[in-house]
């Protein structure tokens, strides 16, 4: 028991080690336009890291490194086996370990979006509708061209690419920070953790109630996946306020042995608030629609042949979910792919079952972290030559993680042919 809390403690501060080190690491990226706060000090603090900037080389080798640490106490930490740390949400150690993972995520909440500007389209499509009282998704930024905030927007031709639903939530961050932008800022970020935080809670709330306790290395999969605090609590992306309603609707409709109208109608709002913060989990109509009709296929099961199909689908139905949500990516519109758009299938990770899809998914995970190398070697420009190189990257290095795994388990089917043999 010991010796398990010692090794859990000393991953976990590595990881915190990391996260202060990224904040360091984002603070060079600081848009030149733009200056959080009014001071000489901050002033000076943010040239003297922007200075790094001409550096591109070791800042690409840095950022490589930072990634592949990252990665490895990740491993490490979602290795150790947490059930005896980590048994019920209510438990004291248990709350140590959220604390822990809050702590992890501050210096990262604080730091720089540096790979990604979306978090100012959140934040300037929101001001539109509370400050100018327009509709984002009709009128594009360019029309407030004068604003300050549109200064270091990189978006600004076409109107706000995200639902309805996003835009209303994000309206409370902006409204409580009263017009100040690092207050907003931070708001903001702060918003998309919450998603995430939503999301965790949900996931543990699962794994608690069917009594799963030996799935916590699973949790802290989710909860210190790099791809998952990097996209989403370093650049604030919005993803987990899209994810965590659709896999809330779908575990609620699980819940029904019979036809619970209260259940199924709150499960169909929150899926329909889900693809209204993002269009892409409509593709999950399919999962939602199977669920909600499981009430009336558990009254027909002597059948044989619906019985054994109703079991496959609701053994994997995590891998088909994973894979629906998969395959936005491979439009034009992700522009194969933006990393965090990722997040998507690895949402449904803990109920994904085939392991030759986990093998993928590790391996665009991974892929989807490098990606980044070519535009950073190349000081944040876009060219033909860097975007071949970062889809090539994506898959290159998806299919070298499935090639290892895919001779891993030719090996092991040697080895057991050997010893029935024996």
């Amino acid at each position: 028991m010991r010796s398990i809390k010692i090794l859990s403690v000393n991953w976990l501060a590595i990881l915190f080690f990391l996260s202060i080190l990224t904040f360091f690491w984002s603070q060079i990226y600081i848009d030149y336009n733009l200056v959080f706060l009014p001071l000489d000090f901050a002033w000076r603090w943010q040239h003297w890291w922007q200075s790094w900037r001409n550096q591109p080389e070791l800042l690409t080798t840095i950022y490589i490194v930072l990634i592949a640490s990252w990665l490895i106490a990740w491993f490490q930490l979602s290795k150790t086996n947490y059930q005896s740390v980590l048994p019920k949400i209510t438990s004291r150690s248990s709350w140590q370990i959220i604390k822990w993972w809050l702590i992890i995520m501050v210096p990262l909440w604080l730091g720089y979006n540096a790979l990604s500007h979306d978090i100012f389209n959140y934040l300037f499509n929101a001001k539109m509708v509370l400050f100018y009282q327009t509709n984002p998704h009709q009128i594009t930024a360019m029309e407030f061209a004068s604003d300050p905030w549109v200064r270091f927007m990189h978006n600004i031709h076409t109107p706000a690419p995200y639902g309805y639903g996003w835009t209303a939530v994000s309206l409370l961050p902006l409204g409580l920070s009263a017009g100040i932008f690092s207050l907003a800022f931070l708001l903001m970020k702060m918003w998309s953790v919450f998603g995430f935080a939503i999301y965790l809670l949900i996931i543990w709330w699962w794994f608690n109630r069917l009594s799963q306790n030996n799935n916590s290395a699973k949790w802290w999969f989710l909860a210190s996946n790099p791809l998952f605090v990097l996209e989403v609590v370093l650049n604030g992306h919005n993803d987990f306020w899209m994810m965590w309603p659709a896999l809330l609707s779908i575990l609620l409709l699980q819940l029904r042995s019979k036809f619970n109208w209260r259940y199924g109608l709150v499960a169909v709002l929150l899926w329909t608030f889900s693809w209204n913060v993002k269009l892409s989990t409509i593709l999950l109509a399919p999962i939602v629609l199977f669920m909600f009709l499981q009430p009336v296929v558990n009254k027909y099961r002597q059948i044989e042949w619906l019985g054994k199909t109703n079991d496959f689908l609701m053994n994997h139905w995590g891998d088909f979910a994973a894979l629906l949500m998969i395959l936005p990516l491979f439009t034009a519109r992700s522009q194969w792919f933006h990393p965090w758009y990722l997040i998507w299938p690895l949402a449904f990770w803990p109920f994904v079952k085939w392991s030759s899809l986990r093998a993928i998914l590790l391996g665009l995970m991974i892929s989807s972290l490098l990606r980044y190398w070519p535009w950073l070697a190349n000081n944040l420009e876009y060219t033909d030559q860097v975007i071949w190189q970062m889809r090539a990257t994506t898959w290159i290095g998806a299919l070298i993680v499935f090639g290892i795994w895919l001779i891993r388990k030719f090996f092991n089917r040697l080895d057991c042919d050997h010893l029935q043999k024996v």
